[in-house]
C-alpha cells in the first residue's frame, strides 16, 4: 500500500511526499530490497546524491538482483564522484 502512494506520488513530481510514504513502507517491512531501492530513486529526485548510494547499498546488501536494478544502482555510486563545489568528503567511506 505505501509502496503504491510512493509510486503514485513521485509519478505526480511530490518527491517528498513519496519519500514520507516509502519511510512508512520500510518501517513495516525494513528487509525489502525493493522498497530501500525505491526509496534511493525518491533520493534522486530530490538530489540527495549520498541518501540515493547509502539507500542503494542497503538495496543491494539486502538482496537486489534484478539487472537493471543493479546497473542503476552502479551508476548512482559513480555519479558525482568528485564535489562540483570543490569541497573535499574527508572521513566518507566507500
Amino acid at each position: 500500500y505505501h509502496l503504491a502512494l510512493a509510486q503514485a506520488a513521485l509519478e505526480r513530481a511530490e518527491p517528498d511526499r513519496a519519500l514520507e510514504s516509502i519511510d512508512r513502507a520500510i518501517r513495516l517491512k525494513r528487509r525489502s530490497g525493493r522498497l530501500h531501492f525505491v526509496k534511493g530513486l525518491i533520493h534522486e529526485r530530490l538530489g540527495d546524491l549520498d541518501a540515493a548510494r547509502e539507500s542503494f547499498r542497503t538495496a543491494r546488501r539486502l538482496g537486489i538482483s534484478n539487472p537493471a536494478k543493479l546497473e542503476h544502482m552502479d551508476r548512482a555510486g559513480r555519479q558525482d564522484a568528485r564535489p562540483a563545489d570543490g569541497a573535499g568528503r574527508a572521513g566518507e567511506a566507500q
